[in-house]
């Protein structure tokens, strides 16, 4: 369920062009575990791609069981949810990076997510 919304460009006096409100999007990840169709594989693959688009409004749906390190940075407006008995793991062993980090981003959302740490 890949959702992307048209960019509206707006023409400035001095000729330039700015853009308002471009390509948010909604996209869903299926770790392992998970069935059905998904848009991408893992978090982190999800995260650059919409990123690469636009870092404002959007939307992730997880479902599965996801082993990774993620990094969320500079986005704005981030909205994580995650299905039934969707989790994030960390993978193992520890490489000493944090399960989840999130850097220079505002209004990041993560709900129903179960985040699973390995003891060090």
């Amino acid at each position: 369920m890949r959702q992307f919304f048209v960019c509206a460009i707006v023409l400035v006096a001095a000729g330039s062009v700015g853009f308002d409100n471009c390509e948010a999007a909604s996209v869903t990840v299926g770790c392992p575990g998970a069935s059905g169709i998904f848009d991408y594989s893992s978090l982190t693959a999800a995260l650059e791609a919409l990123h690469a688009v636009s870092h404002r409004d959007n939307f992730i749906i997880v479902s599965g069981v996801c082993t990774e390190n993620v990094e969320i940075g500079e986005f704005e407006k981030l909205i994580i949810s995650g299905t039934e008995g969707a989790k994030l793991v960390a993978p193992s062993p520890s490489d000493g990076q944090h399960l989840l980090f999130i850097h220079r981003s505002t209004g990041v959302d993560i709900r129903d997510l179960v985040f699973q740490g390995n003891p060090q």
